[in-house]
């Protein structure tokens, strides 16, 4: 399996950010619900790192619904600094430092009581490598709560193309977290979004930046062999569905 290409990524959501905030409603509502479970464990956290903060989603919500010290926000683009920067506005928050860069390669604050993510890990490139690198900055008891998608995730696109990411399932996380963490919680489901043909599916998919591993899911000249197998092999009461599949951790360091 190819991995993806951060920086293509990174170019391709900035892009499309404000579309983001938009039609990345599945990621919004992972989000939400990745908090409330955080809450369940703790709503008073003197030191947070969020890894991928991208537009601000999780931030708005742990800012609303957390008390925070100190608030240290990362994305591997510095141009979502302005967007993150907003959200600590309205939530009346200055103890935040942005962090710009590649959470993989560079150093992350230490002595942390909780690191939080939210639909980035399926981009790394190293996750077990990561998770002890999280490990190592976070106090002991401290929480790491994300979530990312599992092997379902975009399955139909996988399926006709052959492209996608290499997901881990949820068994495979908790695997790699078990030796440094305590597994609080973990759960997953699948969500199907409806759309009326196989184009709306690309443009929505375009449309939240997060277009596959390489250039685009086929060449021109594929397209039409493409809608033509979404509609034979995904059609359900005349409009084509296309899969999410959340997963959610919450885990304590050992």
């Amino acid at each position: 399996m190819i991995l993806p290409d951060k920086e293509l990524v990174g170019k391709r959501f900035l892009k499309n950010k404000e579309t983001y905030k938009k039609h990345a409603f599945i990621q919004k509502q992972v989000s939400e619900k990745l908090c409330v479970e955080l809450c369940k464990f703790t709503t008073d956290i003197q030191k947070l790192l969020e890894i991928g903060c991208g537009v601000g989603f999780l931030t708005d919500y742990i800012l609303s619904h957390c008390s925070v010290g100190k608030y240290f926000a990362n994305d591997i683009i510095s141009h979502m600094h302005s967007d993150i920067m907003h959200i600590f506005e309205k939530n009346s928050f200055d103890w935040y430092e942005f962090i710009s860069g590649d959470a993989e390669k560079m150093s992350l604050p230490t002595d942390l009581n909780a690191v939080v993510s939210s639909s980035t890990f399926q981009w790394f490139h190293d996750l077990p490598s990561f998770f002890v690198k999280t490990y190592e900055s976070l106090q002991k008891q401290g929480i790491f709560a994300f979530s990312t998608f599992g092997p379902n995730n975009f399955i139909e696109i996988r399926k006709i193309t052959g492209h996608g990411l290499r997901y881990l399932t949820i068994a495979q996380l908790k695997a790699l977290l078990q030796p440094y963490f305590a597994i609080e919680y973990a759960h997953e489901w699948t969500e199907k979004v409806m759309f009326n043909t196989p184009m709306d599916v690309l443009k929505h998919i375009q449309s939240t930046g997060v277009n596959s591993t390489n250039n685009s899911f086929f060449g021109k000249e594929h397209l039409q062999n493409f809608i033509k197998n979404y509609n034979r092999m995904y059609n359900e009461n005349f409009q084509v569905h296309l899969t999410y599949n959340p997963i959610i951790i919450i885990a304590k360091k050992k």
